[in-house]
């Protein structure tokens, strides 16, 4: 599927595939322990696993430390220990930095279509992704889920791109439309300053039969303005803390 439905819990735009297994390098450990293609991790280090990117933001973390993981092979719960190696990069900066790899890809299954189904799937799934979101928004604000698990915003979003970019056109094009999804779904929302408070304005105008005064519409935008820069803040602080925490 385009986005995995923890992925959906998102504010921002997360991983795009399950955390199932792909291709399996023979040489490495996810080989070595007995992970195979179809594979789906459910667990590392304790911490339950919903998506491609939380397993490999674990994994990454981790180079050349053993992790506690559980999987599920044929319908079977399994479990034991790996190591990712370590791998070493350079920036183009120059800065060094090392991550762990365990050498698997992501599962894809090629499946012909019709262009009729192939067009009935772009248009669905646009509003599967933004279902996902107001799901993802709910849930935050109920404090069934925390910010970390459900707020992304745009240091995750690079990660992700450049993540896609690695993958291939195919994801970094669906990306793109993914977050194109997202974006429209914000810009209607009932928050001044945005075209969905704009028309909010229109409403209340349309339905008091007077314009709002000026005065009144400036108090307004203020108000969105402000709820809008603090939310970018907070959602940058959510970002930070991830990434380096």
């Amino acid at each position: 599927e385009l986005l995995s439905e923890k992925k959906g819990e998102q504010l921002g735009i997360s991983p795009m595939f399950p955390a199932r297994v792909g291709d399996v390098r023979p040489d490495m450990p996810a080989a070595s322990i007995g992970l195979t293609r179809g594979d789906v991790i459910t667990e590392l280090n304790g911490r339950p696993v919903n998506s491609w990117q939380e397993m490999t933001e674990i994994i990454r973390a981790n180079p050349g430390k053993a992790i506690q993981i559980k999987w599920r092979h044929d319908g079977i719960e399994r479990e034991g220990s790996i190591t990712p190696v370590v791998k070493n990069t350079v920036s183009k900066d120059g800065v060094e930095s090392t991550y762990g790899m365990i050498g698997i890809g992501v599962y894809l299954e090629k499946e012909p279509v019709s262009l009729s189904e192939a067009i009935a799937y772009g248009i669905r799934q646009p509003f599967v992704i933004i279902d996902f979101n107001i799901k993802g928004l709910w849930w935050w604000m109920s404090g069934v889920k925390t910010a970390d698990e459900t707020l992304g915003g745009p240091l995750m979003i690079a990660k992700m791109a450049g993540e896609a970019a690695e993958a291939g056109w195919v994801t970094l094009f669906s990306l793109i439309a993914a977050l194109s999804s997202v974006l429209a779904f914000f810009n209607i929302l009932p928050i001044p300053v945005l075209d969905g408070g704009h028309l909010f304005l229109l409403l209340i105008e349309a339905v008091t039969r007077k314009p709002l005064s000026v005065k009144t519409r400036l108090r307004v935008q203020q108000a969105g303005m402000a709820l809008l820069l603090f939310f970018i803040i907070f959602v940058l602080y959510v970002d930070v803390n991830r990434l380096l925490f």
